[in-house]
């Protein structure tokens, strides 16, 4: 078998003469995703158990060539024979190896224990072919022996599959159990990040731990994923390796909690977009929990969105990264003041490297309502208070909410004040679209309708009116006597 495997590797590679240093790259092909940290150093993020995590559900993009899931540390080669519960790795060299005349080229991956030494891990598949049911050598790709073989009730596991061509392109399948109960079998204790397994008998059967709650566990030692010279007698030549990355794996078995910003300020309309600022949402994360990838802008004209699995059904969805001004398009512009046609409910959702997606606990403050936009940079006709709307960047800002009490309730009320309405209206939409082109000026504009707020606050509470226009002219009189008395004083002199 393995002269078989040799010749056909030999045929398939070609390879000759020196050898060129490559990049490689390892990309999640199942359940969740690989996040590069830095250099070659990569980490796996993925969901443990059988089910979804309470408060989250499983993002139902597909657009990465696979689906979102839980991962079962329990199963291994021997017992998943529905071959569901696999963490395939597409694992790729952009540069074309050469090797010595007597070599070929494997892929191989390994850690090294407390002592230094390499301790090769299992392979269970090689480009959907899985080697066997418990990891025995099964076809020509399979590689198991030259080093030290691992061995699990008279079984080999394959711990090297052959490249298919000079620009080495792996599709490798693996499973944690596997590597916990072979490193179990190798150095005769249980790993750093691995646990007894209660699935079976065997008290070697270990799997790997996953953070609960939010607390953080042991991680097995980081993987190297390496490609390898063979010789002729199919050992590993490791002087000669050719090129490596390394990749961690990490599990939780809960979802992350999202923060609450302060909404007040968390769009900004625009002609059918909004720009909204996601960047509030994130919570600081350790490094063995998946890392926040997207924000999820959900909006639904006509009511709140869905913030459920069936999230794709609401009349906007946008994908977003994380920040101020984040682009969200897709709404339609108010057709006149007060149209409530064209208004929308809006949300947040967020999505972590593991698939897991979840709202944040903003019960308070989320979903927002009456989000509308209009050819006039997006004011929200709905209030027509557009030079306040367009300094505070929200309809629901408490101060843009009292200034259009303060014009149905006050103004409306008299001609002057209605005359006053219109001419408003008719030279403060151009005055709102260049202050949203320079938003520079914002802050003085703010604070030239502090005064305005006042008096519109006084207006609208005719009582505190009353006790300050009492007190004021109570000031004034006692002012006038004390001046007097002053001046009488003096001319006594």
């Amino acid at each position: 078998m393995r002269n078989r495997w040799i010749a056909l590797v030999t045929a398939a590679l070609g390879l000759s003469a020196a050898s060129a240093h490559a990049t490689l790259t390892i990309r999640a092909l199942s359940k969740g995703s690989v996040v590069l940290a830095s250099g070659n150093n990569l980490t796996g993020f993925y969901v443990s158990g059988t089910t979804t995590p309470s408060g989250a559900f499983f993002d139902p993009d597909t657009s990465q060539g696979y689906s979102f899931g839980p991962v079962d540390l329990t199963a291994n080669q021997n017992s998943d024979t529905s071959r569901s519960q696999v963490l395939y790795f597409d694992v790729v060299t952009d540069k074309a190896i050469t090797l010595g005349a007597d070599e070929n080229l494997v892929l191989s991956i390994y850690v090294k224990d407390s002592n230094g030494t390499v301790r090769y891990l299992p392979i269970a598949s090689i480009n959907g072919t899985f080697c066997s049911s418990r990891g025995q050598p099964g076809n020509s790709s399979c590689f198991s022996g030259g080093q030290t073989d691992i061995t699990d009730g008279g079984l080999t596991y394959t711990v090297a599959v052959a490249a298919s061509g000079q620009n080495a392109h792996f599709t490798v399948g693996i499973y944690p159990k596997d590597w916990c109960t072979s490193l179990y079998k190798q150095v005769g204790a249980v790993p750093t990040g691995c646990a007894d397994d209660t699935s079976d008998a065997d008290a070697s059967h270990l799997t790997m731990i996953a953070s609960h709650n939010g607390t953080p566990a042991a991680a097995i030692a980081a993987a190297t994923f390496q490609l390898n010279a063979v010789n002729g007698s199919g050992v590993f030549t490791t002087t000669a390796a050719q090129d490596s990355a390394t990749l961690n794996l990490r599990f939780q078995d809960d979802a992350s909690a999202a923060s609450c910003p302060d909404v007040s300020n968390l769009y900004e309309p625009g002609d059918g977009t909004i720009f909204i600022n996601t960047g509030g949402f994130p919570t600081a994360l350790g490094l063995e929990r998946a890392p926040w990838q997207s924000a999820i802008v959900v909006a639904n004209k006509g009511g709140a969105p869905d913030v459920t699995a069936a999230f794709t059904n609401n009349s906007i969805v946008s994908r977003t990264g994380f920040g101020d001004r984040q682009k969200v398009t897709g709404f339609e512009n108010i057709t006149a003041a007060g149209d409530a046609a064209h208004s929308y409910g809006l949300n947040v959702l967020l999505r972590d490297a593991a698939g897991l997606v979840s709202a944040p606990n903003c019960s308070t403050n989320l979903p927002l309502s009456g989000v509308q936009t209009a050819s006039i940079q997006g004011f929200l006709s709905k209030s027509n208070c557009f030079i306040a709307t367009a300094a505070f960047r929200s309809i629901d800002a408490a101060p843009v909410a009292m200034l259009r009490k303060f014009r149905d309730e006050v103004l409306l009320t008299h001609s002057m004040g209605q005359a006053f309405v219109r001419w408003y209206y008719d030279w403060s939409p151009r005055s709102a679209e260049w202050l949203m082109e320079h938003p520079e000026y914002r802050y003085p504009v703010l604070q030239a309708l502090i005064p305005v707020e006042l008096v519109a606050w006084l207006m609208l509470h005719p009582v505190q009116l009353s006790l300050l226009v009492v007190f004021t002219l109570s000031a004034a009189v006692l002012s006038a006597l004390f001046w007097l008395a002053m001046r009488a004083r003096r001319e006594l002199r």
